[in-house]
């Protein structure tokens, strides 16, 4: 089944995709929370989560819609829910879109040359969810594909799961993306618009 969603996703994004500008700004899963565990809010595991989660959707939508013009939207997507992304490759809020492995940040194995000729010599602004999981993962992958030094995170874009405190007592390899990367590799989401 996930094959089907994988095929259409990408007949579908090759027929909207447009060219990359020099600068990306690569979504990491940007509505996983909206579309697939809202239930986790709902039983108030962290009442906090529900601010976090208006103020990230807030500040997605108005870089999207107001975004610099030199800025291009890359989605890093799995084929499950990019039903509810592909809208924004229609509208022209976003650009272009990779799929991912179904429940991981990991590329399919097909996308992965596809990855590298989009962001190849770009400079790569990430976002996205969750941080310390997919997005810690993604990081580290678009750094292999395109340069460590061309990525930057892009602080109050990044969300952590509804979950995450309790994946950070169990591992403590989860850290907070102002500790993944050097100041200098952090922009103000602002900075975008």
């Amino acid at each position: 089944m996930y094959g089907r969603l994988v095929k259409s996703a990408q007949e579908h994004a090759s027929k909207y995709a447009q060219a990359l500008p020099d600068h990306v700004l690569v979504l990491v899963h940007p509505l996983f929370l909206h579309l697939n565990q809202m239930n986790c809010l709902k039983h108030g595991y962290r009442v906090e989560h529900e601010e976090d989660l208006a103020e990230y959707t807030s500040r997605l939508w108005k870089v999207l819609q107001s975004r610099k013009d030199d800025l291009g939207v890359l989605l890093w997507e799995n084929g499950a829910d990019y039903h509810a992304t592909s809208l924004w490759l229609e509208s022209g809020l976003a650009d272009q879109t990779v799929i991912t492995e179904y429940g991981s940040e990991e590329l399919l194995k097909t996308e992965v040359p596809k990855a590298r000729s989009l962001l190849q010599g770009k400079t790569v602004f990430l976002a996205g969810g969750y941080n310390g999981l997919c997005y810690k993962a993604a990081l580290s992958e678009v750094e292999l594909l395109c340069g460590e030094e061309r990525v930057k995170a892009v602080s109050g874009l990044v969300i952590d799961g509804p979950l995450f405190n309790c994946y950070y007592l169990l591992s403590q390899m989860i850290q907070n993306s102002k500790d993944l990367l050097p100041s200098e590799r952090l922009v103000d989401w602002q900075s975008l618009l």
